[in-house]
């Protein structure tokens, strides 16, 4: 991937077409949507922009991700 400054904010020119499919609740995509639109980027960019800092997470620490062993019931379940 290649980077470059666009508006202030470094922005990344993605080279594969790799491809995923994400279900959100309604109040999950209400917030992505509103950070998005906050933050003057695409919901692409800002799902890209997530998926790498979490991949940096991972890699920097060498740990586990925390995986919740009950399922929140912000999600619409119990």
């Amino acid at each position: 991937m290649q980077s470059a400054a666009l508006c202030g904010v470094m922005r990344q020119t993605v080279s594969s077409k790799n491809r995923i499919t994400v279900n959100l609740s309604e109040d999950e995509y209400a917030a992505f949507d509103q950070i998005a639109a906050r933050s003057k980027v695409s919901k692409a960019w800002l799902g890209r922009h997530a998926i790498s800092l979490l991949i940096e997470r991972v890699e920097g620490d060498e740990q586990q991700l925390p995986l919740p062993l009950t399922v929140s019931k912000r999600r619409g379940r119990q």
